[in-house]
């Protein structure tokens, strides 16, 4: 414990806390357009893939009045048909799919099934590592249940790609979903191991300036009650990760975080 808490401390002490509330929402929600809009902008304009897209957004529709998981399986089965359509159409309706997913709506969350649903693929892989860092709990934990169905090797690339481009947008990444890029089941007990990316990527996100998702994807990692002690003890063990503890305590990131004041301050 005593090993687990020098080093949130020294991270914590160099990046500060992560984002909370409706900051943190301000990001993901800024997160969420750039990546609409890069999402929009590879569509195709097929007439029967924009309808089906165009229905999914029925799920916000007042005429569902269930709530929670009831309300989500409720619109799930009113809504098949179209999700099926833009599922069906591969890397073609990815595209589509994405473009609801970045809407923070019910609607969202039949696009985070439909694109784990899917077969791995580029264009799918790529909207599944993004939905790792938007709003809600439904969207991440999809695409974090899905992770496995994508190459350790393309995870890590996606991720820095990523990660650059929401540097590229002055946006600070939010998430702690994102440590699943990086661990793999060893076995059928559940155990997790570290894949040797973890430590570049906690590298990356210090550098960039995504310092609220490398806090709190650390807590994360360093938390026994979680995941069991064989696992917070691999990380503290890993090479990679104290290469980070070492890069922190030694050096500032090369970049830091653009923080906004929240919405109602900056109205004062």
């Amino acid at each position: 414990m005593g090993e687990i808490e020098d080093a949130m401390d020294l991270v914590e002490d160099r990046c500060g806390e992560p984002l909370r509330d409706e900051r943190e929402e301000l990001e993901q929600e800024r997160f969420e357009g750039a990546c609409r809009a890069r999402w929009q902008g590879l569509t195709e304009a097929d007439p029967a893939l924009v309808a089906a897209r165009e229905r999914l957004f029925e799920a916000d529709s007042p005429r569902f009045t269930k709530k929670y998981e009831e309300g989500y399986r409720e619109r799930r089965n009113a809504l098949s048909t179209p999700a099926a359509i833009l599922r069906g159409a591969g890397e073609r309706g990815v595209p589509h799919l994405a473009v609801v997913l970045m809407t923070n709506s019910w609607a969202s969350l039949i696009a985070a099934d439909a694109l784990a649903e899917m077969p791995p693929s580029p264009l799918r892989n790529r909207a599944l590592v993004e939905a790792l860092f938007i709003r809600g709990d439904h969207p991440p934990e999809t695409a974090e249940r899905a992770i496995p169905s994508i190459s350790p090797v393309e995870r890590w690339a996606l991720f820095q790609d990523v990660a650059r481009q929401a540097r590229d947008a002055a946006v600070e990444l939010q998430s702690l979903y994102w440590t699943s890029l990086f661990e793999e089941r060893a076995d059928l007990h559940d155990t997790q191991r570290v894949l040797p990316e973890l430590g570049p990527a906690l590298e990356l996100l210090y550098d960039l300036g995504h310092h609220s998702a490398l806090v709190s994807g650390v807590d994360l990692l360093l938390e026994p009650f979680v995941a069991g002690t064989e696992r917070v003890e691999a990380v503290i063990r890993d090479k990679g990760f104290q290469a980070l503890l070492r890069t922190v305590k030694e050096r500032p990131p090369l970049a830091h975080p653009k923080r906004r004041r929240s919405a109602h301050r900056e109205n004062e």
